[in-house]
């Protein structure tokens, strides 16, 4: 595993870690060739995308550390028992590491795009809403059917906000699903922001 990831794993009291050492040990977080997850002869795309890279579990680490951290605020902030939280760690969480992983092996091979669709405010805005899990039901979609034509603009939030339809290029239905589905992710993005802020 690359030092900047052990790293970050060890910067944290162990009783309080997002990301233990047995989430680390996870077999396709170590492959060297392609990956485990998936038949390199069978889904070429996806062996390369999930192939573990510093950034990848970088990503992985900042999502397993958002979930961890805004589960442990929600439980302060709804218990009156504000003593030890000695135990409570585990609840907090991610339980899928490798859904997870894949979720962020799929960031950052969309991201470049996002870059080049999005101010860099609206990229940050999105960022964060990967990280506390606005973004996951399509995403989720996506790496259940790992299908081996997937583009980046299978996303609808990856797109531009503003399309500009070319003719004969979409029907005006599928510009208005596709601005529908942005619309629910700033939705959810408030959300969470809210959230946060008020936690």
């Amino acid at each position: 595993m690359p030092s900047i990831v052990l790293s970050m794993l060890r910067s944290r009291c162990p009783r309080d870690t997002a990301f233990t050492v047995d989430m680390s040990s996870q077999t396709f977080l170590h492959a060297v060739e392609g990956t485990p997850l998936v038949a390199a002869h069978e889904k070429p795309k996806w062996s390369e995308i999930l192939k573990p890279t510093e950034d990848k579990l970088v990503e992985l680490i900042l999502y397993c550390s958002t979930y961890f951290d805004a589960k442990k605020t929600d439980y302060i902030s709804n218990t009156r028992n504000r003593g030890s939280m000695s135990g409570k760690a585990a609840t907090f969480r991610i339980t899928d590491v490798k859904l997870t992983y894949i979720l962020a092996c799929i960031k950052v091979a969309v991201w470049p795009t996002v870059l080049q669709n999005h101010t860099a405010k609206r990229a940050h805005d999105l960022e964060a809403m990967f990280r506390r899990g606005a973004l996951d039901d399509k995403m989720k979609q996506v790496a259940s059917n790992m299908n081996e034509d997937f583009q980046p603009g299978d996303l609808p939030w990856v797109l531009p906000t503003e399309v500009v339809v070319q003719p004969g290029q979409e029907s005006s239905k599928d510009v208005l699903q596709r601005q529908a589905a942005e619309q629910e992710c700033i939705c959810m993005g408030t959300v969470w922001h809210d959230f946060d802020t008020h936690a």
